[in-house]
């Protein structure tokens, strides 16, 4: 057995073995501590060798979907296919215990990745599953989680890329408006309404953009995750977009290492220090195709005058149904958001 196996088969049993046992009644906690036990002194190495693999499946085998669970940890922009894994929880788990088992181990005891792990597993009842797996990644996400991710999704595709649906197509060049300005694009901005509510409705998205060289833009991503208990979480991360030459309101955000994740922005609207209106389309190594749109505006709330003429500007996509808006104080985040509707986001 390997050093990697008992850590990993420890850190099944013990690692939060209340909860562990509570969800898989199979994979009862056996350990006092993580050390694994002496093997037995009259029993030569084959016998010890083979009682410990034997335990050591048993545990695998119990704990098969725990791993494969796994597979599921996410971002808010990045989204691992819950159908795929769903289609084939077993082989998953197998890529897993075969070419991931460091990262998981590592992930089963790492506080952040765990807490993940078993807030997925109360996604299988959920009504909307894929916005259940996606609230997960925002409430617990950590280098482990990014680490484990890599490595499942990435580097030993254990779970298979889920394919464009066509839920948000390409948008025709007519609908862009290609007077945009990269240079009025610049200095501090707040995403004050968002249509996909699993990647566009977040509280105090506060983004700051720079022009490093000609057609190069760098931004600054801020946003806060709301806790279930009133608290929050503060993210932020830092993205470059290139400008497409021929048609300035194409932005490119490419070549990332993390899942290779790519984003391309499409300015429907602007008005120079008042508004900008963005459709984006984006691919990673879990999923091709998803997508939505967002209102940046240099104030903290969405001019109320502003709303009527956006949700049109948005509608005209024809692939897209007419947008809802509704009036709001902006004082709080809205509790339900249908995927076709134009909704504020807070800014306090």
């Amino acid at each position: 057995m390997t050093s990697i196996q008992q850590s990993l088969r420890c850190q099944v049993q013990c690692a939060r073995p209340a909860v562990v046992q509570r969800l898989h009644g199979h994979c009862r906690p056996a350990c006092a501590s993580r050390r694994v036990a002496a093997p037995v002194a009259h029993m030569d190495d084959a016998q010890q060798q083979d009682i410990m693999d034997n335990h050591f499946e048993s545990i695998k085998r119990g704990c098969m979907t725990l791993a494969a669970v796994g597979t599921l940890l996410a971002a808010p922009a990045v989204i691992t296919p819950g159908g795929a894994f769903a289609a084939d929880t077993v082989k998953v788990g197998s890529c897993l215990l075969q070419k991931c088992q460091l990262q998981l181990a590592r992930c089963l005891g790492d506080p952040q990745c765990l807490q993940n792990i078993i807030c997925l597993q109360t996604c299988n009842t959920a009504e909307d599953e894929a916005a259940c797996q996606i609230r997960c990644g925002d409430l617990y996400g950590d280098k482990a989680v990014d680490t484990f991710n890599a490595c499942a999704v990435s580097d030993q595709k254990c779970v298979p890329q889920r394919q464009d649906e066509g839920l948000y197509p390409v948008p025709p060049d007519c609908a862009l408006d290609n007077g945009f300005d990269l240079n009025n694009f610049q200095g501090r901005w707040f995403i004050t309404a968002g249509q996909n509510p699993l990647f566009d409705i977040f509280d105090c998205q506060e983004h700051y953009f720079a022009i490093q060289e000609p057609g190069r833009l760098a931004a600054k991503i801020n946003w806060r995750i709301n806790k279930p208990n009133g608290d929050f979480i503060e993210r932020s991360t830092i993205q470059m977009f290139k400008q497409d030459p021929e048609k300035p309101a194409l932005l490119y955000n490419h070549d990332n290492e993390y899942l290779h994740y790519q984003d391309d922005w499409y300015i429907l609207a602007y008005k120079p220090d008042t508004y900008v209106v963005i459709y984006y389309k984006g691919s990673n190594d879990a999923w091709d195709g998803y997508g939505g749109a967002v209102v940046y505006t240099k104030a903290r709330q969405l001019p109320q005058v502003s709303i009527h003429c956006l949700t049109l500007c948005v509608s005209m996509l024809c692939y897209i149904r007419p947008l809802n808006s509704r009036d709001s104080s902006f004082t709080q985040a809205p509790r339900v958001v249908h995927a076709t509707s134009l909704m504020p986001a807070v800014v306090p």
